[in-house]
């Protein structure tokens, strides 16, 4: 219970501290940092330039909530309500938060606030397990159309093409700035989750092996290795199961194998570095494990 409460004081702040940047900073310079945030500052932009007032919250909500209907079965109903919980909290917060702009003129401190301010709020609702909806769950419900791509690849993508509407709304040199505050709200975000480490290693020990390595490679998209051991006590013969996953895959991955088989004995390390497919050379591990913002 002290646990539960615990998660849900870390949305509120988290999901409040992201809203109020997004009022303060993003917004009133025209930042757009991708995700659905974006697409709503854009919206926003556009509707001013008709003569229509668009609220931010709105176009939150009303991109999220198909969403994650969508998302119900495939991510599972503990992530779903979590993160539907977090993305409506934003939009709440959004209506009600006032825009008081604190930085004037100063876009480098504006993209360096922002970005920090925001990776904070984002990171603490990532380490309660959820997430604030946006590009990154779209990007898993639209996986099984696009075979071929992965979520990472995908996820990627859209955010690109949010930012790249953001310059052509608001110009080149907004969208650069826009890139600063995102590479520093990822970095920011990505402390608060699992600290400095580059990736994970998560041995699984399981009589279920075959339904968690299952689960593993089908919902995370992620590679796993059998080990052949032997339970010394019961001297039971099994595959011991191996997985190497991005720092911000971990909070699913747990999910995944609790879901699956909730006797596992798991055990989680850091990776300083990886080299191998689905992590890129060297040092680059944040494109298989940008994941959570909204």
């Amino acid at each position: 219970m002290k646990g539960n409460w615990k998660d849900c004081l870390y949305i509120i702040v988290g999901t409040g501290l992201f809203a109020f940047v997004v009022q303060s900073i993003l917004d009133p310079q025209g930042m757009v940092m991708g995700g659905f945030t974006g697409i709503s500052i854009i919206v926003k932009e556009l509707g001013a330039q008709y003569g229509l007032s668009v609220p931010v919250g709105l176009t939150n909500t009303v991109l999220n909530v198909p969403l994650f209907l969508a998302a119900w079965k495939k991510l599972g109903w503990r992530f779903i309500s979590r993160s539907f919980g977090a993305a409506m909290l934003v939009s709440l917060w959004l209506f009600v938060l006032p825009a008081v702009p604190l930085i004037k003129g100063d876009m480098i401190l504006s993209a360096l606030f922002g970005g920090l301010l925001s990776g904070t709020g984002l990171g603490l609702v990532l380490r309660t397990g959820a997430t604030t909806g946006g590009s990154d769950m779209l990007a898993t419900v639209l996986k099984p159309f696009f075979p071929g791509v992965s979520v990472v690849v995908l996820f990627h993508v859209m955010d690109g093409v949010i930012v790249l509407a953001g310059a052509f709304v608001f110009g080149i040199p907004m969208a650069l700035y826009a890139i600063a505050a995102l590479y520093v709200s990822g970095r920011v975000s990505d402390l608060l989750v699992e600290g400095g480490s580059h990736a994970k290693a998560v041995i699984i020990i399981t009589d279920r092996w075959q339904a968690v390595a299952g689960a593993i490679m089908e919902q995370l998209e992620r590679g796993v290795t059998g080990l052949s051991s032997r339970g010394m006590y019961t001297g039971q013969d099994r595959q011991t199961l191996m997985c190497v996953a991005g720092r911000r895959e971990i909070v699913r991955l747990k999910e995944i194998i609790a879901r699956t088989d909730p006797a596992a004995f798991v055990m989680v390390s850091d990776v300083r570095e990886v080299l191998g497919e689905g992590f890129s050379v060297p040092g680059a591990v944040r494109q298989a494990e940008e994941h959570g913002r909204g």
